[in-house]
């Protein structure tokens, strides 16, 4: 084991911020996070996905979140921290909060469907890799994409990307990726 995976086994990462302020301009509507896969709401999934790694769980709502009630009860029921932003744009909401909290923090957009397994392994390697923040991207036809997950370990400018395959990640943008994870529920291929 190296000396990164027995720090993030013994001390977790301080902080994951779980965003979910969006307007869902791709998705077509702000309730994306709060839509039903697998009998919970998809943040559920994120919030399970992260909580085993974290310190603690932040999720950043605005006024665009549809289901603000919804999610609010998830906070309150799950042990979780929920903070309201402007919602004008999600690197200024990112931006305002990132050099409040402690690092490295673990940022998750609230429309990922993944595996505790992935973040911990996307995790280990961020912290061994060099950069400030350490963004994790999918391979999609050769082509890396963001998806949402980064590791800041400052507030620095220096970036590192660590690719992994699309089986490893769903970034739910459109209805037609949330009937893939849909698809993959069905056939009982998604457990955390």
């Amino acid at each position: 084991m190296t000396t990164s995976e027995v720090v993030l086994k013994m001390f977790k990462i301080p902080v994951c911020l779980i965003m979910a302020g969006g307007r869902g301009s791709r998705y077509g509507s702000p309730s994306k996070v709060v839509v039903n896969v697998c009998g919970k709401p998809l943040i559920e999934h994120v919030i399970d996905v992260v909580k085993p790694l974290c310190g603690c769980v932040v999720i950043a709502i605005s006024k665009h979140t549809s289901g603000f009630a919804v999610i609010t009860k998830l906070c309150s029921r799950l042990y979780v921290e929920c903070v309201e932003t402007l919602g004008e744009d999600y690197v200024e909401d990112l931006s305002l909060l990132i050099y409040s909290l402690p690092k490295p923090t673990l940022v998750v957009s609230g429309d990922v469907f993944t595996y505790t397994s992935v973040i911990e392994d996307f995790t280990v390697k961020a912290l061994k890799t060099d950069g400030d923040v350490v963004t994790m991207t999918i391979l999609k036809n050769g082509v890396e994409e963001l998806i949402g997950i980064s590791l800041f370990k400052g507030c620095g400018g220096s970036w590192s990307n660590i690719a992994y395959d699309s089986s490893k990640a769903i970034d739910v943008d459109t209805p037609s990726d949330l009937e893939i994870v849909e698809r993959l529920c069905r056939q009982g291929m998604l457990t955390a």
